[in-house]
C-alpha cells in the first residue's frame, strides 16, 4: 500500500512538472498578480504588505495569496479582495502559469512545491527580508554545487534591495537579472507617528500595563540545529528582574518565525504567557507592532534590527553563541557561513555575550538612549540607503512598467 501512495505522489508531482513546462513563454495576464511567503506560510512580511497596497492602489488587479492548507498563521491580516489558493494545487498552479507578476519572500518555493521557475515571462521579484550578518554562502562543496543548480532555478527575475551592501552579499546567492533599490514594504507603517503610538497603546493595554511602561522587545533569529534559545528569566539575576519591575520596564519575547513553526518550540500553540512578572513570550503580535511599541531592541544576528533603526532606538545585540554561529552558520553544519563583512562593521548597538553585560546594556539604553546614536546612523548611511518611505510605491510602480514593457 506504501508503495502506491509512492508511485501515486510520483505521478502527481509530474503530473504538474508536465503541466507547468507545457506554459513556459505563454501569455501572461498582466493583471494577474501572485504572492507567497516563507514556503507557503504567511507571517505579515514583505510579500503580504505589498499585496494589501497592490489591493488598495488598482482594484482593477486580480490577487492572489497562495497558503499551505495546513497553515496555522494568521490569513486575516489580507485585504479581502485578495482570493487564497491552496499551495500546490491544480488551480493555484493554473494561477501561477499565467501570472504577469509574481512575489515571494525566498524563492518559486513560497508558492509552488515545484522547484523550478516555469512562469517564463512573469515579471518575479523576490522580497526577502534578510540580514547581511549572514549570508547563504558554504565551504561545503557539494552544497555548493547544490545551490548554483538549484539558484538558477528558483531564483526571481529582481531583487529587492535597500542599501548596495545588501545587494554585493546577495546577489551571488541569487543572482537575478535586476535589482529594485527600495525599501521593505512592511517598513511603511514604522515611518507612520499615528502607527507608533497605537502599537503601543494596543501592547500595553494587552499586558496591562500603563501607556508609560517601557517595553523591550527580545527578538532572536532561528538556529538550524535546533537549539533552544535562552529564555531571559534564566538569564536574568533575581535582582535585575525586581529592578525592570521597579521601573515599570516589561521585556516582551517574540520567537523567529521558523521556530514558531517548527517542533522545536514546545509552546508554539500558545499565544502568550507569562515568564515572569515582567517577562512575556508572546507570538500572537506582529514583528511591526512589537518593535513599533518598544523602547529597546535585544536581537542576535536579525534582520529585524533593519527594520529598528528606522526608530533610532538602543539596540542589543545578545551574541552568547557567536563562536559557533559565525564558523558553523546558525548553528549549522553546513548551511551557510557568517558575512564576510565582520559583525563589529554591522552591529547597531552593544554586543553582549553574557548576564552581566546583557543587563548592563540594558541599563545603560534606558538611562542613556542616545549615546550609540552617531553608530546607529552610520549603519542606516552604510546598509540601508535605499530605505525611505512610500516602498511599496517604487516597487508597484517599477513592476507595472516591466509589464508594459512586456506588452
Amino acid at each position: 500500500m506504501g508503495v502506491i501512495k509512492k508511485i501515486s505522489r510520483l505521478c502527481r508531482a509530474w503530473t504538474k512538472y508536465l503541466l507547468a513546462f507545457s506554459n513556459v513563454g505563454g501569455v501572461k495576464d498582466s493583471k494577474c498578480w501572485v504572492f507567497g511567503e516563507w514556503g507557503g506560510y504567511i507571517r505579515g512580511d514583505n510579500s503580504a504588505c505589498l499585496a494589501n497596497y497592490a489591493a488598495e492602489r488598482d482594484p482593477g488587479l486580480n490577487l492572489y495569496w497562495i497558503s499551505r492548507k495546513d497553515n496555522k498563521l494568521n490569513l486575516n491580516i489580507l485585504d479581502s479582495r485578495i482570493k487564497v489558493l491552496e499551495y500546490g494545487s491544480i488551480e493555484a498552479e493554473n494561477i501561477l502559469k499565467k501570472a504577469g507578476a509574481i512575489f515571494f519572500s525566498v524563492s518559486f518555493l513560497d508558492v509552488s512545491p515545484c522547484p523550478y521557475n516555469f512562469y517564463g515571462k512573469a515579471v518575479s521579484v523576490n522580497l526577502r527580508h534578510d540580514s547581511p550578518f549572514k549570508n547563504g554562502r558554504s565551504r561545503n562543496f557539494i552544497y555548493k554545487f547544490y545551490v548554483g543548480i538549484v539558484n538558477k532555478i528558483i531564483r526571481a527575475r529582481y531583487l529587492l534591495s535597500i542599501s548596495d551592501e545588501f545587494t554585493k552579499l546577495r546577489i551571488s546567492e541569487f543572482e537575478p537579472g535586476k535589482v529594485i533599490n527600495a525599501g521593505f514594504p512592511r517598513d511603511e507603517l514604522l515611518y507612520s507617528e499615528k502607527y507608533l503610538q497605537e502599537a503601543k497603546k494596543n501592547l500595553t493595554e494587552k499586558i496591562h500595563r500603563d501607556y508609560n511602561t517601557k517595553i523591550i522587545a527580545y527578538m532572536p533569529t532561528w538556529r538550524y540545529n535546533g537549539d533552544e534559545i535562552p529564555e531571559l528569566k534564566k538569564v536574568f539575576s533575581p535582582d535585575f528582574i525586581d529592578w525592570l519591575e521597579k521601573n515599570n520596564i516589561v521585556v516582551i519575547h517574540k520567537s523567529h518565525f521558523v521556530t514558531e513553526c517548527s517542533n522545536l518550540e514546545k509552546d508554539r500553540s500558545a499565544k502568550s504567557s507569562q515568564i515572569a512578572q515582567n517577562i512575556i513570550k508572546m507570538n500572537d503580535i506582529s514583528a511591526s507592532e512589537l518593535l513599533a511599541a518598544s523602547d529597546i531592541l535585544i536581537t542576535d544576528y536579525s534582520s529585524c534590527v533593519w527594520d529598528y533603526l528606522i526608530l533610532d532606538r538602543p539596540v542589543i545585540h545578545f551574541a552568547y553563541d557567536y563562536e559557533i554561529f559565525k564558523t558553523t552558520g546558525m548553528g549549522g553544519s553546513f548551511i551557510c557561513d557568517f558575512s564576510e563583512i565582520a559583525f563589529e562593521e554591522m552591529n547597531c548597538g552593544s554586543i553582549v555575550s553574557n548576564s552581566e553585560d546583557l543587563q548592563k546594556a540594558i541599563i545603560d539604553g534606558i538611562s542613556f538612549p542616545d549615546s550609540q546614536k552617531e553608530l546607529r546612523r552610520q549603519r542606516r548611511e552604510r546598509f540601508m540607503t535605499y530605505e525611505k518611505p512610500g516602498s511599496c510605491e517604487k516597487i508597484f510602480d517599477f513592476v507595472v512598467r516591466e509589464l508594459e514593457k512586456q506588452k
